[in-house]
């Protein structure tokens, strides 16, 4: 994040969602392939829900997804950016397959009850928070004691390029550091969670142009990765000599490649009793606290 005070930085963050929410499907393919790739780990999970929680979900693309997949279960999609859930209402209603429940919340302060949900999706979402374990912490709350919690995250390789390039400018810190996958298997540990499974892989995309990069970061909300300062990035010096020197990285096909480590992370929420009947719910108002 920005060097700024945690208030404010959530304030911008917050502010910088809604304003992207129009554009932002247009220029989500990763976040989109990964959701997908983290929907894939759904099928090693022998698990019926009728409840789940789509955190940060955003534009509704994947618990859309999770609503064709899970049809008898209540899906609901929790984002703290309310024009990302209008825009989310909006897909919902372009497909008449899936009907989802919307609802504005922080991560850090889940309104559902304790043990109401059973499957907790979250697909690169823990990467806009300012602490992860607050959040999981949350998350663990209101699990059901066998639900289960899957994650995507961004990973310490993430845009490494990007890193490199900077630190042949001055030795500020531009870029964001993300996620150790170790810290987060211990996070899990830490708090209660039962099995926790931590795995990762680095994917690459291919750019024509570093602007192009830019612009997607842009306008998925993470510009938030730079610290761009009072001027800005663009039209900076700055920018100026990261292209000079990104280009170092054009490759045979003339493309800029872009490293991005994916994390994905599995864990239950408990088995030291069964499942309480109470739980199992298909409305809204039965889990909301």
């Amino acid at each position: 994040m920005q060097n700024l005070s945690a208030k404010a930085t959530e304030k911008k963050l917050l502010s910088h969602f809604n304003q992207v929410a129009r554009e932002y499907d247009a220029h989500a393919f990763f976040q989109r392939e990964v959701g997908e790739r983290l929907m894939d780990r759904l099928d090693m999970i022998k698990l019926r829900p009728t409840t789940v929680l789509d955190l940060g979900g955003g534009t509704g693309y994947m618990a859309n997804l999770l609503s064709e997949r899970f049809p008898e279960a209540l899906v609901v999609n929790c984002d703290f950016a309310e024009q990302m859930l209008r825009m989310a209402r909006k897909n919902s209603n372009d497909n008449q397959n899936v009907k989802n429940d919307l609802m504005t919340a922080k991560a850090e302060m889940l309104p559902f009850k304790t043990s109401s949900v059973d499957i907790v999706f979250s697909n690169l979402h823990l990467d806009w928070v300012l602490k992860p374990m607050p959040v999981l912490s949350e998350i663990k709350r209101v699990l059901t004691p066998e639900g289960v919690m899957v994650f995507s995250s961004l990973g310490q390789n993430t845009l490494k390029e990007l890193k490199t390039c900077f630190a042949k400018i001055d030795d500020k810190k531009h870029v964001n550091q993300f996620y150790d996958m170790h810290d987060l298997g211990d996070g899990l540990l830490k708090l209660g969670f039962i099995q926790p499974v931590i795995a990762s892989e680095t994917l690459t995309i291919e750019y024509l142009k570093l602007d192009d990069l830019i612009l997607d970061l842009r306008k998925t909300g993470s510009h938030f990765v730079f610290n761009e300062g009072k001027q800005g990035l663009r039209g900076s010096k700055i920018y100026k000599a990261l292209k000079g020197h990104y280009e170092e990285y054009r490759n045979n096909q003339g493309n800029l490649p872009v490293t991005i480590e994916v994390i994905y992370g599995q864990a239950w929420g408990s088995h030291e009793k069964d499942f309480p009947e109470n739980a199992r719910t298909i409305k809204i108002q039965q889990i909301v606290s």
